[in-house]
């Protein structure tokens, strides 16, 4: 992949990050009034073998860590284009985690 077309991608992950980042926000609105509630007791929301490294009760928690995984992303460009595209699969899992749990949250 060539220099301008990971620019290209990174531009687009970026996008698609401020995009989440409301509807995360929201979520977690949600998610706290559920606990204050007394419902939403969970201790993550995601399990020990999803693709994060983190275990959180927020959505804004795994969405950090996704924009510090296109952060490294970003420090990769002279890296092998194997190694890049790595981490972009990485990070492409984690955002699609993130969009598949707002989707079912949302349905409920």
């Amino acid at each position: 992949m060539t220099s301008t077309n990971q620019q290209q991608v990174i531009a687009r992950l970026q996008e698609e990050l401020k995009a989440l980042y409301r509807k995360c926000v929201d979520a977690d609105q949600k998610l706290s009034q559920f606990r204050t509630q007394g419902m939403g007791k969970f201790s993550a929301l995601f399990g020990t073998d999803s693709p994060f490294d983190v275990q959180a009760k927020t959505f804004s928690d795994y969405l950090a860590e996704a924009a510090a995984d296109l952060d490294k992303l970003t420090q990769l460009p002279e890296q092998p284009a194997q190694q890049w595209q790595d981490h972009l699969n990485q990070l492409l899992i984690k955002l699609q985690a993130i969009h598949q749990l707002l989707a079912r949250f949302k349905a409920i």
